[in-house]
Order: C-alpha cells, then structure tokens, then sequence
C-alpha cells in the first residue's frame, strides 16, 4: 500500500510541474502577442517558407493590405522588382537560420505606390535548428531616405564649386563647410562645424549677415544679397571676401 501511494504523488508532482511549464508557456506567448501588436513599427511574422503567417496594424497600414489578404502569401508580392535580389539574399541568410539581417528596400503598397522600408528581421529556430519562424520589424522610411539623397546631390553640387561654402542650421551654427572654406580659414572641419560664424568674423560683419538673412527670409525681400566682409583665418592676415 505504501508503494503505491509513492506512485501517486510522483505523479501528482509530475502533473503540477507540466501545468506549471503549461501556464509560464501561455504567459510568454500572451506576452510576445501584446507586444507585437501594440508596437508602435510594423510587424511580420513569417513561416518556416518566408510566407506571410500574420502582421499587426500598423504592418496593415504601412503596406495597405489586411492580414488576411497577404496570409500565406510569399514576400516577393511587397518588394519592387529590382530589389529583389537583394531582399532574396536577406532571406536565404534567415532561411539557412543565420540570425538576423537588416535591410532597406523599396516595398510596394496595394495601391501600386513605390515606398522605402527599413526591415529588421529575425529567426527562431527549434532545438534541432530547424527554422520555426521570422518575426520582421519594420516602419517606412521614404522620407528620410528622400531627404539623404537630397543632401547628398547638394553636397556634391557644393563640391564642385571652386568658392568657400557654409551651411548654417537655425541656431546660426555651421552644418556643413566645403573643403575651399576649411582651406580659406585654416580650421579644421571639425572644429568650425557646430561652431558659429563668430569664429571668423568680426561681431559687426555677423550681425550685418544676419540682416541680411532678415531680408532674404522677409516676404517683399530680394533672391540674394551680396556684400563684402572680413574674415579672420586661424593664422596670417584678415581677408575680405565677399558673403
């Protein structure tokens, strides 16, 4: 009798410690369910074949497609034909269960309308290292990237010019100088950026500048404004150049 009553509460123990594992396993996927749905990026998660399983609305929103439409459906439907290569790359290294990649590619909406997407992928694999799934992070980064290329054609423009170039932000600080001014006035370009006009130039030529932006900026006022000012180089005489 004895002996069987160890039976039982061996598996008494036995049943208390699966519903245990059980219930932390529910807590974590309920846990991993909230936050992919209430992050604030779009979210993807894909099967074991890199085929659509669900995505959370803000995935909706940023691609135009509602989970159900994509379900089951491959990822080459969303990337623009001519990244494809690239992106097939990204998921042959996830496929082959290599961790996670970053990649930024031109997505395509439902409305036809060509968008650029920054994707932080990663792989979940099983104990025997078998890919189980992808989850994707993602959000629309069109207008960043927009703005980088826009910057990057006026950089190279600047460049091409034989005269002294600066850039100011709206606190009046240098952003950008071109290699003719860091030659002009003998800093380095590391420390003229963040610095202020004051650096080489007399207090008066300064706040003349800064008239002359007024009027620039003003709705009545001129294209452009020249006038001549000294500027003061780390070392050997002042030069008047023209602003």
């Amino acid at each position: 009798m004895g002996g069987e009553v160890t039976k039982l509460r061996g598996a008494g123990h036995d049943i208390t410690e699966r519903e245990e594992h059980e219930r932390t396993a529910r807590q974590r996927q309920k846990q991993l369910s909230l936050f992919f749905e209430e992050s604030p990026l779009g979210a993807v998660q894909w099967d074991s074949e890199f085929q659509f399983e669900r995505m959370n609305r803000r995935a909706e929103e940023i691609l135009g497609y509602s989970e159900a439409e994509l379900c089951g459906e491959s990822w080459e439907g969303i990337v623009a034909g001519d990244d494809r290569g690239q992106v097939g790359d990204a998921v042959e290294k996830l496929l082959d269960a290599d961790g996670g990649t970053h990649v930024i590619n031109r997505n395509v909406r439902k409305d036809g309308e060509a968008i650029t997407c920054e994707w932080h992928n990663r792989v979940v694999t099983g104990a025997d290292g078998d890919v189980q799934t992808i989850f994707s992070k993602f959000q629309d980064v069109t207008d960043r990237e927009r703005r980088k290329t826009e910057l990057e054609e006026y950089e190279t423009i600047i460049e091409a010019l034989s005269d002294a170039v600066y850039v100011l932000d709206e606190k009046g600080q240098f952003t950008y100088v071109n290699d003719e001014l860091v030659e002009l006035v003998g800093y380095d370009r590391e420390t003229i950026l963040g610095n202020t006009p004051s650096l080489i130039k007399d207090e008066e030529a300064v706040q003349r500048a800064e008239q002359e932006l007024g009027r620039l900026l003003s709705s009545d006022g001129p294209e452009a404004v020249t006038f001549e000012v000294t500027v003061y180089p780390r070392e050997g005489d002042p030069i008047v150049c023209e602003d």
